[in-house]
């Protein structure tokens, strides 16, 4: 027997009664508790028997409940694998999608910031609006996109009006007092209609269809009270072209048998010379008709005249008949108006020149072209006597047009790749190419007559000077006119429309320093609020408040010729020394370095290493010794209160870099082509000697923590070095060029390079791997072509959030260390950036170049809601942006729906700004 019945008989002949059944109903219930299934008593109880007898005794309902719970455990396994794996896969995708999306916000970026480096910004704003919706939420890139699109905006021209008219917008003209605006639309074959629209009102206050033939867009133009609009005569325009300027009336009345005569010129609105036949012009009064000279007869037709301001003299151009052996010659005849007699002989001229007087109605300019040779001629002639003056010039292309500043000194001649300008004061000439493709078209003067707009920008004369971003439309601008004040612009496109901008409203840098002579050097104090700058020439360094752009006081007064300055850090002293860079650049320099105490009467305290150019210095971080490296092999330490020699560091070659641990316990020099050693700046012992078989080590930088250096030389790159140990860490940093100068962050993670390579690349020290791509600095010259610049200075903000680099071409730039992109416009100089530095709070760069100008640029950042941002950035560029990345134009009435719809939300972004001085733009 085995199993409960073995239990059962052992535990019936048990020889101690006290442990066999009691009674022989006590055996038969244990029986028939086995024969039940049921846990019997014989057998030790235990939770394993009990359960068994149980599952035993409820086979299928266990076996039920079993397969349920093993289905729900399997189900829950599997449930949980596929958990797993769904969320693998998701944070794949989530993975995939943001890297999508930031190579996708990558190119945005790329396109946008090709587009500004051309001065097109508004197509570079529909990119960076782009990114910004892609990065919209992110709490660290979507405030880099939102300063560039605020930097964008405060420097784009303010749109303040936009008239949206029924056809092509030909022509526009300011009234004297600026408030009123004429201008010209309709086909160029059907004529000309005439709107007048008011700037306070911003309505249109008459609308007037002008009566004319031919082919040709008349030029329009106040009289000089404001009340007349005259249409300037042009070949083949038959119109009455003078008008009520205040409720647009004809007013020209003059007539020749029954028949309107045609206008040849008025330069006052009170009287206009007209052909009155087809070889016979006369001077008469606007308003009565009344002839004011004789009839001036010329031996051909009669094709054009003009009428000096005096109204003492006329010229007028007249050719051979159509058909005739040489109908395509003319000749120019000059006539005084107060006899009609003729002055002067005939100028011989090309029946298709132009021509017009200057002011003073004694010189007569006259262009034309050489239509087989593309050749374009101009001459200056004396009216009186009609002889020639000393200004004649030729140029390559077709000519197109001719224009004089109102203050007679430029003549431009508009070729169709070219600009020329010719100066009737010294007779010299000067073209100007800014490799744009397409006609120059749409010149206009400021007062002072240095102000030149044309296709989209607006540039100064007589440099050819960018002043302006482009000014984009829905189609190519045929004219442009200045305000009196010329901070006004206004622009007639043939996209349909009519826009005024505020040139003004551009926000220039916070202010700016202009010293007599080049800027050597630029530097803030540690808490920003004092910039010393450095010019070349001795006793040339001068303190400015950086909160008011106003001097410290007069210049410091020193004798001494130096080119590099540096803050203690506690911002009390200030040292003035040669440096290697600048020694390069300069004939001479001045011995030693001087040092001053900032708080004592801004006096030089003392000069110290005065036997020798000194080429690098720095100070201890508690400020009490100044290091100096000269080229006499010598680094030397001094005591900043006494100017007492505190150590004397012997070299075998000039010392081109030293620099403090932070603790102020060790020093580190490098040499030119040596090698980098670490002193004990209390003994002056030699600690440790780094060097390379084959590479010379001439510039290095030690990380604020002390614990890094980072060395560049003659290898075209950079290494890490453990300052301890002198042990090599990494690999090989390549980066191009020779020398390679480091700088380090403040938290001593990042590390940047440069050299006479147009980029600069920052690195990350720990693994030492480049941290973004290569800041390279990229623009347009004046000829439209890129041009690449090296690198003459760059550091890290003070958070380490950007890196400003400054170029020879003349630009420096912000860049974040997220994206590797701008993060503002270029700030430009006319010449090489010497420095450059950020000011306290972090959003302000101070930059200075050798055209003898310091700047201080504040950051801006754009607000506004993202469709908001995107609606400016559209209308700015006059075209939206397909999913092909094409640009496509914007209609008229698209134009004035989003002019409308941002005027009603952004109110504040369409108020005229205070109007600036003429030529004061800039």
């Amino acid at each position: 027997m085995r199993g409960d019945l073995d239990w059962i008989v052992m535990k019936a002949l048990e020889k101690d009664r006290s442990r066999r059944y009691e009674t022989v109903n006590g055996l038969a219930r244990d029986l028939e508790r086995h024969l039940n299934g049921e846990p019997v008593v014989a057998r030790p109880p235990s939770k394993a028997y009990r359960a068994g007898k149980f599952i035993r005794k409820h086979r299928v309902a266990v076996t039920a409940v079993g397969g349920v719970a093993l289905a729900l455990v399997v189900g829950l396994a599997l449930a949980l694998v596929g958990f797993a794996q769904a969320r693998r896969h998701r944070m794949q995708a989530e993975k995939s999608e943001l890297t999508s999306r930031t190579q996708l916000v990558q190119l945005e970026l790329e396109h946008g910031t090709r587009r500004m480096d051309e001065d097109n910004y508004g197509e570079a704003l529909v990119w960076y609006a782009e990114a910004l919706r892609n990065d919209q939420g992110d709490p660290v890139r979507e405030p880099l996109h939102r300063m560039r699109i605020g930097s964008l905006l405060d420097r784009h021209p303010r749109l303040l009006h936009l008239w949206a008219l029924k056809g092509p917008v030909w022509r526009c003209a300011f009234s004297p007092d600026g408030q009123k605006l004429v201008a010209s639309y309709g086909t160029r074959f059907a004529g000309p209609t005439l709107v007048l629209a008011d700037l306070r009102t911003e309505r249109l206050l008459w609308e007037v269809p002008a009566k004319s033939s031919g082919f040709g867009v008349p030029t329009l133009a106040f009289s000089p009270d404001g009340r007349r609009v005259v249409l300037r005569a042009i070949d083949h325009t038959k119109v009455p072209a003078i008008y009520d300027a205040s409720t647009g009336r004809t007013i020209l009345t003059a007539e020749e048998t029954g028949a309107q005569p045609r206008l040849l010129d008025s330069p006052d609105g009170e009287a206009a010379l007209v052909a009155v036949g087809p070889d016979t012009a006369q001077v008469v009064e606007v308003e009565t008709g009344a002839a004011l000279s004789p009839r001036l007869q010329v031996p051909g037709t009669l094709r054009r005249g003009l009428l000096n301001a005096n109204r003492h003299y006329a010229t007028l151009l007249h050719c051979a008949p159509a058909g005739s052996t040489n109908d395509t010659r003319g000749a120019l005849l000059v006539f005084d108006l107060r006899d009609g007699a003729r002055v002067g002989p005939p100028i011989e001229v090309s029946r298709d020149c132009d021509f017009l007087l200057a002011q003073d109605g004694l010189r007569l300019v006259v262009a034309t072209a050489d239509h087989p040779d593309a050749i374009a001629t101009l001459q200056a002639w004396n009216v009186v006597e009609g002889t020639p003056l000393g200004l004649t010039g030729r140029a390559e292309g077709e000519f197109h047009g001719l224009f004089i500043t109102p203050t007679e000194q430029w003549v431009i001649t508009r070729l169709p790749l070219k600009t020329t300008l010719w100066d009737l004061d010294r007779d010299t000439v000067r073209t100007l190419d800014y490799g744009v493709l397409g006609v120059r078209r749409g010149f206009g003067f400021c007062a002072d007559g240095f102000l030149l707009a044309w296709d989209y920008a607006v540039r100064a004369l007589p440099k050819g000077d960018l002043l302006t971003t482009e000014l984009h439309h829905g189609s190519w601008v045929f004219d442009s006119a200045f305000s009196p004040e010329g901070h006004l612009l206004a622009t007639a496109s043939i996209d349909h429309t009519l826009r005024v901008w505020d040139l003004a409203a551009s926000t220039p840098p916070e202010y700016v320093i202009r010293e007599r002579n080049k800027v050597a050097d630029a530097v803030l104090s540690p808490d920003g609020k004092t910039l010393a700058v450095e010019t070349q020439g001795p006793g040339a360094t001068r303190l400015w408040s950086t909160t008011t752009g106003e001097p410290l006081g007069p210049p410091l007064a020193d004798d001494h010729q130096y080119g590099k300055l540096l803050f203690s850090p506690d911002g009390r002293h200030l040292v003035s020394y040669a440096g290697h860079v600048v020694k390069a650049l300069t004939l001479s320099v001045t011995e030693g370095a001087t040092l001053w105490d900032l708080g004592n009467d801004l006096q030089p305290m003392l000069r110290v290493h005065t036997n020798a150019t000194v080429l690098s210095a720095a100070f201890s971080p508690d400020s009490r010794r100044l290091l100096t490296g000269g080229d006499d092999d010598l680094a030397q330490v001094w005591d900043v209160s006494t100017g007492e020699r505190l150590l004397r560091l012997e070299h075998q070659a000039g010392v081109l870099g030293v620099a403090f641990s932070a603790d102020g316990r060790r020093i580190v020099t490098a040499l030119h082509r040596g090698p980098v050693q670490l002193w004990d700046a209390r003994t002056g012992e030699v600690q440790l000697t780094i060097q390379h078989p084959e590479y010379q080590f001439d510039r290095v930088a030690l990380s604020p923590d002390g614990r890094h250096l980072v060395t560049g030389g003659t290898d075209q790159g950079a290494r890490v070095w453990d300052a301890e140990t002198g042990r090599q860490e990494g690999s090989f940093l390549y980066h191009a060029g020779n020398p390679v100068e480091v700088r380090f962050a403040l938290d001593s993670r990042s590390f940047l390079t440069f050299s006479p390579a147009p980029f600069v690349k920052v690195w990350n020290r720990e693994p030492a791997q480049l941290r973004v791509k290569p800041l390279e600095h990229k623009g347009l010259n004046r000829a439209g072509q890129r041009q690449d610049g090296r690198i003459l200075e760059a550091g890290f903000s003070s958070r380490g959030r950007f890196v400003a680099s400054a170029s020879a071409h003349g630009t420096a730039r912000v860049w974040d260390l997220v994206t590797g992109e701008p993060v503002c416009l270029p700030i430009r100089h006319a010449g090489g950036v010497y420095a450059v530095g950020f000011a306290p709070p972090e959003d302000r760069l101070v930059t200075a170049g050798a055209d003898g100008v310091v700047k201080v640029q504040t950051f801006a950042r754009c607000d506004y809601p993202l469709d908001v941002i995107q609606d400016f950035a559209e209308l700015l560029a006059g075209a939206r942006k397909e999913t092909t990345g094409a640009f496509m134009p914007l209609d008229t009435e698209q134009l004035a729906d989003r002019f409308e719809r941002l005027r009603r939300v952004a109110p504040e972004a369409f108020r005229e700004s205070t109007p600036a001085p003429a030529g004061a733009v800039a």
